[in-house]
């Protein structure tokens, strides 16, 4: 009876409304079906009253205290149905909005606590068009145009949304409340340092895409924990479109910081003062278009070692050319003895060739080059 008079009917009449409300006080748990409701925000032709639009709330934001088999879907489906009646939330008692914003605050704080146990993505039926996740006032995602009876959603994402809608005049108190839990969350994310594994449309950027474009082509827990970052950082204030590059500068940070550390197939031009070379001034070289550099060539092997005159292999693999030139200097200096502390300093290591680079390598000095350093 519940389905056929919160869904079915197009108009109920204030006796039904009446006999609806006292069934609603009645079920405990009223299940997954109650859900299927029409939005509350559908009421335009006046098929609810306020009575009955607040029991309908209630029951909704008691449904966020039950447990059940699948705790995640049953809250999205009841996080819904109080967004889709956010207008009414007003008209709420005290108690029973503290009753939500404790609810809410709970979720958000085991988020952070635990992210990735809350990054998994709900399905919610089509019909309540609020699964997609919000910023306030930045646009970021355009509307998919895919016809599906069920939507993607994610229970976090519908905390934020709801907590975003509360953020006018007349609740934004009760957002107050929230922010400590929200604060927290958005420093979890940031700490987590999201990067995108591989560029969207040939760049490491959102494209403005629908929600289930980007589902459908990103990492989920990536995707999500950014979106949470974006929803928090509006609910705090932030810049929205500043964060939104964030994972964009993180990935191209990382890009540069590997360029700068020695990986297997490079060639290092290296200088040791009496040893590479053991007479005579070490060669200028030049790759290509690159800056010249001084040194005898060393390529690094496929184990991530280099060979140097007496002494054996030295690990350099994700070292940057700084660390390597400490390596060099600790090994022939105060390991092996071979050279006086007051040589250190003319120890020398620059990048020749990349690995997997194809560039033609000159002499610039015209001296000879010893490619292939004594053993040990």
């Amino acid at each position: 009876m519940l389905y056929s008079l919160l869904f079915e009917t197009t108009r109920t009449s204030v006796t039904c409304q009446e006999r609806v409300i006292d069934h609603l006080e009645a079920y405990e748990h009223l299940g997954s079906d109650y859900w299927l409701v029409r939005r509350l925000d559908m009421d335009g032709e006046g098929r609810f009253g306020l009575p009955m639009r607040l029991a309908i709330l209630k029951k909704a934001i008691a449904e966020l205290k039950n447990t059940s088999d699948d705790p995640e879907s049953n809250d999205c489906q009841a996080l819904a149905v109080i967004i889709s009646g956010v207008e009414s939330i007003p008209e709420l008692s005290s108690p029973q909005q503290n009753a939500l914003i404790d609810e809410l605050r709970n979720r958000l704080d085991a988020a952070a606590k635990n992210p990735s146990v809350y990054s998994e993505i709900e399905s919610l039926s089509s019909r309540y068009k609020m699964g997609e996740p919000r910023f306030g006032d930045v646009d970021i995602l355009e509307g998919d145009s895919r016809e599906s009876d069920e939507k993607p959603t994610n229970v976090i994402v519908l905390v934020l949304n709801l907590l975003i809608d509360l953020s006018n005049d007349s609740t934004s108190e009760l957002v107050e409340i929230a922010k400590p839990e929200v604060t927290a969350l958005h420093h979890a994310i940031e700490e987590r340092n999201v990067t995108f594994s591989k560029p969207l449309f040939g760049r490491n950027v959102w494209p403005k895409v629908g929600w289930e474009s980007l589902i459908a082509r990103l990492s989920k827990g990536e995707l999500v924990f950014h979106v949470w970052y974006l929803q928090t950082g509006a609910l705090l204030g932030k810049d929205v479109q500043l964060l939104n590059q964030r994972p964009t500068d993180l990935y191209q940070a990382e890009v540069e910081r590997k360029l700068r550390l020695v990986s297997p197939g490079d060639t290092l031009a290296v200088k040791i003062p009496g040893l590479l070379p053991q007479t005579g001034d070490p060669p200028i070289l030049q790759a290509g278009t690159a800056a010249p550099v001084t040194g005898i060539p060393v390529t690094v092997s496929d184990d991530g070692t280099i060979q140097l005159p007496l002494i054996d292999p030295l690990p350099v693999k994700g070292l940057d050319l700084q660390q390597v030139t400490e390596a060099i200097s600790k090994t022939y200096v105060v390991e092996q003895e071979i050279l006086r502390a007051d040589s250190a300093h003319a120890i020398s290591v620059n990048f020749l060739v990349r690995a997997g680079q194809a560039v033609e390598v000159r002499n610039l000095s015209g001296s000879s080059v010893a490619t292939k350093p004594e053993k040990r």
